[in-house]
């Protein structure tokens, strides 16, 4: 999300707050933590919100998980949503999908990969400005892995690798947010 203002010199001197939104949280056998929001306030313009997206869903007895889109909730002049993460596939030693990238300074962000057989899909690539989602987690007969985390700037973590042993295993963690201030 993003905002152009302009203030006088005494506005300009005075204190805006700024909150970088923390990753979402990867979680074992559960569904993943949603992301927090990265805030501006100022007494003198109108707000920003980028806003944090939601944990991806952990696989059922009878459905893959769901592929997780950020929210649409921003506010900004002009606002861009993150990309999709992919659905893993709900098949023992299945690789998990991967997280999609953080929105970018002028477009969308791309949707992860599905997996294919024991490969994790692979994250969302990077829009101008945006930065990736996490690889999914291989799948396996033995233990497979953990999805691996998003890249700090809003990549979506990747999703964990299914297995066939009982194993459990978490998705990546979100990469925190991202706050840029720029005047002239």
């Amino acid at each position: 999300a993003t905002r152009a203002v302009t203030l006088t010199t005494a506005q300009g001197a005075t204190a805006m707050s700024v909150t970088v939104g923390i990753g979402g949280t990867a979680n074992t056998a559960a569904n993943g933590g949603a992301g927090g929001d990265s805030i501006v306030t100022h007494p003198n313009f109108t707000g920003i919100n980028g806003k944090g997206g939601a944990g991806g869903n952990v696989n059922g007895a009878a459905a893959s998980g769901a592929a997780v889109s950020a929210s649409a909730a921003n506010s900004g002049t002009t606002t861009f949503n993150g990309g999709t993460g992919a659905a893993g596939a709900n098949l023992s030693a299945r690789g998990g999908g991967g997280g999609g990238s953080s929105a970018g300074t002028a477009a969308n962000g791309n949707a992860g990969s599905t997996p294919t057989n024991t490969t994790g899909g692979a994250g969302g690539t990077a829009p101008t400005g945006g930065v990736a989602g996490g690889q999914g987690g291989t799948g396996a007969s033995g233990p497979g892995t953990n999805g691996s985390p998003g890249t700090a700037g809003g990549g979506a973590g990747g999703g964990a690798g299914a297995t066939s042993s009982g194993n459990n295993r978490a998705g990546g963690a979100g990469g925190d947010g991202k706050v840029t201030v720029a005047w002239t």
